[in-house]
């Protein structure tokens, strides 16, 4: 069975965009902007999970700002527009508990964006989907890392799911159009656990992709643990070459333990994204700190295109560890 990605994902193809790069470098046309925004929405989240910066940072959950809020949202939108932003993907925070998220989708949609959401599922409804697919809601992506109780309770605190409602909700996404998947951190499962996973996705015909623990700006070192790592990968090769739904590379797969020193690599992701948080903070990168905070959020355009043109000196090389990141160019076929 193949799995593949939403066809907009496949559209953006790192060969459009490394052209884009050369007819810059060549003089041909000015740098390319950003193709692709990440905007947490919010820095609420009513999982805890123990690797994560938004559940394991009390003060993010009771910051007074962290809820951006929804004109500035829409404000947002309209100048992602401005720099032909082709793809939002909306998180978190939990995106879900965002009084305006239905508003902003749909603003995006109408902008002519390809619009995903990360969530956590736990405000997943019937009716809430007919709402995201009524706004015009593209993908959704389940953070979910195992199909155990267990290890789920250990791990994202409150946000457990039923694992027979998740399915039945999940069934009519896929029915409603909106392209499904799950994206799991790996974390302490055991290869018998992302089996479990993988088969489970496998029988509601989603894939799923994997990323290591990310530790951000202030997550600690000791939560990448290479020792499961190493096991986790060996495992998820395997279950890749005998036809489970993993969307992510072999070369991702492989280039996973960099993760242990990702910092001290080059990355693509500065020229082709760029990430808004519910405080009108603006980076490239979820795991670098923000170069500039916005007085106003319809200044973004103003802010972000004179960056590129100054300070993003022209590069023709990428490292695997990067070409192979499943944000954008997760290649399924290999």
């Amino acid at each position: 069975m193949i799995i593949k990605l939403p066809a907009f994902l496949s559209n953006i193809s790192k060969h459009d965009y490394q052209i884009r790069l050369n007819n810059a470098v060549n003089g041909i046309s000015p740098i390319p902007g950003p193709i692709s925004a990440v905007f947490l929405i919010t820095s609420q989240c009513n999982a805890n999970c123990v690797y994560c910066l938004w559940g394991c940072n009390k003060e993010m959950q009771t910051n007074s700002r962290s809820h951006i809020k929804l004109e500035n949202a829409l404000l947002i939108i309209k100048e992602l527009q401005k720099m032909e932003v082709r793809y939002l993907h909306i998180s978190g925070g939990e995106p879900t508990i965002y009084p305006g998220l239905i508003d902003v989708i749909k603003c995006a949609s109408s902008a002519g964006m390809h619009v995903n959401i990360a969530s956590n599922g736990t405000t997943l409804s019937e009716d809430y989907i007919s709402l995201l697919s009524d706004a015009g809601l593209n993908s959704y992506s389940l953070s979910y890392d195992s199909v155990d109780i267990e290890y789920n309770r250990d791990t994202r605190g409150n946000g457990n799911l039923d694992i027979v409602e998740i399915s039945r909700l999940l069934k009519i996404l896929v029915v409603k159009g909106i392209w499904t998947g799950v994206n799991a951190v790996l974390y302490k499962q055991t290869p018998e656990m992302l089996k479990d996973l993988l088969k489970w996705c496998s029988e509601l015909s989603i894939g799923v992709q994997f990323q290591p623990v990310n530790t951000f700006n202030s997550m600690p070192r000791k939560m990448l643990d290479r020792y499961y790592l190493k096991k986790q990968v060996e495992t998820l090769l395997e279950l890749k070459d005998s036809g489970y739904p993993i969307l992510n590379s072999r070369d991702y797969l492989i280039n996973l333990e960099s993760s242990f020193s990702i910092t001290q690599k080059e990355c693509r992701i500065p020229w082709t994204q760029i990430v808004i948080d519910s405080e009108m903070n603006v980076g490239f990168c979820c795991l670098h700190e923000p170069y500039y905070s916005l007085k106003s959020a319809s200044e973004l355009s103003d802010v972000v295109l004179p960056y590129y043109y100054r300070e993003r000196n022209i590069v023709d090389y990428f490292p695997k560890s990067c070409s192979s990141c499943f944000l954008f160019w997760t290649d399924n076929e290999k």
